[in-house]
């Protein structure tokens, strides 16, 4: 029976590549490739814009997937002039899989509006096997699926009122009239946008109070939860103890061996002049406040 992508380790499935493919293949690092691998593995580069998504009656910024613009820490690995000559190089300088495109929709999940292209590579998500983001917007769509998750958190909780503020890393541009899908968070929320330099007010929100029957509970379905010792200890307080007022970091500090110099290996694997620029990981910490009922 011919194996899908599923049936390899993890490990040997952090990198992959789609494509008109018979079947799924391993390309161990240092090994030779086929004469027209260059031309055939190559990697179309999949671009994010500046978007929020709304949240019923507020313009809660929860990152849109795929949508957000990080605007720093970008990085244009992808401008090298003389890449023709390096892709005279026949020898894999990472370790991917090759696999049939039609196995991106049968075994796989793509968040948000990414739709999965041919011949482009992906790197799986830290926390979810089945998931994987464009190789040259890995980390930004990493950190906005980490800072989503965090506000999703905070909301189940039942603040009163909530800010988030930039101290480091990847920002982004928001815009009083974000532009995004509506999504019903909750309906009890008014929103005021803020902009400022430095460490720049994000966004703050009010939220009525709750009624008796609108429980403060943490969702079941989060994967960064699990390693966040101290969101641990923040969801306990709120909901078993009575705190009242918390704040919060969501930080982003692991590169998870996606590398400048892996992400520059990916780009020449590419082939031709690339107009994508790569989000290269920078340490990130966007930190929120919440009080609650």
């Amino acid at each position: 029976m011919e194996k899908n992508i599923l049936d390899f380790h993890s490990s040997e499935r952090n990198i992959i590549l789609l494509g008109d493919f018979s079947e799924t293949e391993i390309v161990e690092k240092g090994s030779k490739l086929k004469a027209h691998s260059h031309a055939k593995d190559v990697g179309t580069a999949v671009g994010i814009k500046v978007a929020g998504r709304i949240a019923s009656k507020l313009v809660l910024p929860i990152i849109n997937p795929i949508g957000a613009a990080i605007v720093n820490g970008a990085a244009d690995i992808a401008s090298m002039a003389s890449i023709s000559s390096l892709l005279k190089n026949t020898t894999a300088e990472f370790t991917y899989l090759k696999v049939p495109y039609s196995q991106a929709h049968d075994f796989l999940k793509w968040k948000g509006s990414l739709v999965p292209q041919k011949d482009a590579y992906y790197i799986k998500n830290p926390h979810d096997d089945r998931v994987y983001f464009p190789a040259d917007k890995f980390h930004t769509l990493a950190f906005e699926e980490k800072y989503n998750e965090a506000i999703r958190l905070l909301m189940a909780l039942k603040p009163k009122n909530l800010t988030v503020e930039y101290r480091e890393g990847y920002a982004r541009e928001l815009n009083a009239k974000v532009k995004g899908k509506k999504e019903v968070i909750n309906a009890e929320a008014d929103l005021k946008v803020n902009q400022v330099k430095g460490n720049e007010v994000l966004f703050s929100a009010e939220f009525e109070k709750p009624n008796f029957f609108s429980r403060a509970k943490k969702p079941s379905d989060l994967i960064w939860y699990p390693s966040e010792e101290k969101w641990h200890s923040l969801v306990d307080g709120v909901i078993n103890h009575g705190l009242k007022k918390v704040e919060m970091d969501i930080s982003y500090n692991d590169d998870f061996g996606v590398t400048a110099n892996l992400q520059a290996s990916i780009a020449k694997a590419i082939g031709g002049k690339i107009e994508s620029k790569y989000t290269v990981f920078r340490q990130t910490l966007w930190k929120v406040s919440a009080t609650f009922w």
